[in-house]
This record gives structure tokens, C-alpha cells and sequence, in this order.
């Protein structure tokens, strides 16, 4: 039970960095580009 709690944490949080970084990239601020790119170079 517990597991699966933190499956549904995990896929939520997965899917609002998503968003978030559609979001970032359908802007054309370079800023938000880099600093988006460098989250997803970290991961």
C-alpha cells in the first residue's frame, strides 16, 4: 500500500515537471531555456 503511494507521488511529480517545462520551452526566453536545459542535463 505504502509502494503504491509512492508510485503516484513519484508519476505526479514526474508529470507537473512536464508541464512545467513545456510550459518554460514554448516560451522563447533564453534564460528559461538554459536553466530548463540544466535541470535536464542534472537529471
Amino acid at each position: 500500500m505504502i509502494d503504491l503511494a509512492i508510485e503516484v507521488l513519484v508519476s505526479l511529480c514526474l508529470w507537473l515537471l512536464l508541464c512545467f517545462f513545456k510550459r518554460v520551452l514554448n516560451r522563447n526566453f533564453p534564460e528559461e531555456r538554459l536553466f530548463a536545459n540544466r535541470i535536464i542535463l542534472i537529471l
